[in-house]
């Protein structure tokens, strides 16, 4: 009677698929590529970072230059700013070595804060410089280069302060509407009213032909001159890029010390 051994099978200590893993003590598997991913990631970052502590900042950029205002002004084209004493209105000697021509809206905030430097400016140089107002209301109700609404009060207010001046209350009109916190017909037509204008005087303007001329006039002069957007302001018949008291100023102080127009 022959005796059959039994065999035992023998599993292998890893199991399939495992192959290229090891067990610990504690049974957890680790895989060897993850831990190689994982080293070439940390010699990564620790490349780049000693790169980046060991490389200089960017060089800061070189502030722009300081541009003379005398210079900038002398630089510009010299446009025909033409203006009449019967039709504008004007501050200052007809003879000035300065004149300063400014295309204004009565409802635009910068042209506000424009009045404001330009009135400094009057002051200062009382004998020297003429400044001369010229409408260019943003709004197409009457002006047809506008292309959409836009100040819905600045047409009347123009016409008012034309009218007003008609009475030789030009500037006084002028003060009182940019002394307004916000145009509106309310807060507009009581001031021919507050500052004594004749009613009848007044009115009459307003629906006139003349005035309405004259506004357009300086409307077509301002498209002339490449006028889009209020405050305007041509020095001796350059145009500025600011309207700042101090930048003005020094370029007045160089006309008049060097007779240079």
């Amino acid at each position: 009677m022959s005796t059959k051994r039994r065999s035992k099978n023998k599993k292998d200590k890893h199991g399939p698929g495992d192959a290229s893993g090891s067990e610990t003590s504690q049974g957890t598997k680790i895989q060897s590529p993850s831990l190689i991913v994982v080293a070439f990631a940390l010699v990564g970052l620790a490349t780049f970072a000693l790169v980046l502590l060991g490389t200089d900042p960017p060089p800061r950029p070189a502030p722009p230059p300081v541009v003379n205002p005398v210079d900038a002004w002398k630089a510009l084209a010299v446009q025909p700013v033409s203006y009449a004493p019967g039709r504008d209105f004007a501050l200052g000697p007809e003879d000035a070595a300065v004149s300063i021509v400014a295309f204004s809206d009565f409802e635009c905030p910068y042209c506000r804060d424009a009045n404001v430097e330009l009135v400094s400016i009057h002051e200062r140089y009382p004998d020297d410089v003429q400044i001369v107002f010229k409408n260019y209301p943003l709004d197409i109700s009457c002006n047809a280069n506008m292309k959409q609404p836009g100040h819905l009060y600045a047409c009347k207010a123009a016409v008012m302060a034309r009218c007003a001046g008609a009475q030789d209350r030009f500037w006084d009109m002028h003060d009182a509407i940019f002394a307004l916190p916000e145009l509106s017909v309310v807060t507009l037509d009581v001031l021919p009213d507050e500052l004594g204008l004749s009613a009848e005087l007044f009115a009459a303007c307003v629906a006139s032909d003349d005035v309405l001329e004259k506004l357009q006039a300086d409307i077509d002069q301002g498209k002339m001159l490449g006028v889009t957007g209020t405050p305007a302001i041509f020095v001796n018949g350059r145009r500025m890029s600011s309207f700042r008291a101090e930048t003005v100023a020094a370029i007045v102080d160089h006309i008049v010390s060097e007779g240079d127009r």
